[in-house]
């Protein structure tokens, strides 16, 4: 009333296991044991679905390890990944603003690594070409200043030897 393929194999005295259908139809993981002497033969099925049901939520379990992991993985690299892009994007901003003109730009020192040297560094060159253009400005406007004031000597040296020339061509015909 019991005919399998695990009780057919063992009525033939060979020992194995595998995966068949048991006998109300349904697959089952059977291992059969054959004992010649007694006459006997041992076997043992269990139903696939419940044999398995143990690495099917393994199966599952993994799975969700694995994807918590990868969005963990992903929340820490977007992080780090901010966190060292964030400092050279606010750098390459003030970078653009001084280009455009803006020599009052300042950026903020947070961090002690490359990165804060680096905007240290930025401010100090920002300093220094600040420094450098007031610099130019006060040359020029000295300069500007020099060039008036010897505008005026010319002219006035002008006027005087225009005068000396009347002067003395009016006195040349007194004399």
């Amino acid at each position: 009333t019991m005919d399998t393929e695990g009780t057919r194999i063992a009525l033939s005295g060979i020992s194995g296991s595998g995966i068949y259908e048991g006998w109300n139809g349904n697959w089952v993981l059977g291992s059969w044991k054959s004992i010649p002497e007694k006459g006997w033969f041992l076997i043992a099925e269990i139903g696939a679905e419940e044999a398995f049901e143990q690495l099917d939520r393994l199966r599952r379990t993994t799975f969700l390890v694995a994807l918590l992991t990868c969005g963990t993985i992903r929340v820490v690299v977007v992080f780090i990944s901010r966190s060292i892009s964030e400092p050279i994007r606010i750098l390459a901003d003030a970078s653009q603003e001084v280009a455009q003109g803006n020599l009052d730009r300042d950026v903020e020192v947070k961090l002690s690594d490359e990165v804060g040297d680096l905007a240290k560094s930025f401010n100090q060159m920002v300093r220094s070409l600040k420094d450098s253009r007031e610099s130019e400005r006060n040359s020029f406007a000295a300069l500007s200043s020099t060039k008036e004031k010897l505008l005026r000597s010319e002219k006035l040296a002008a006027v005087g030897e225009l005068a000396a020339s009347i002067v003395h061509e009016v006195r040349n015909p007194l004399s």
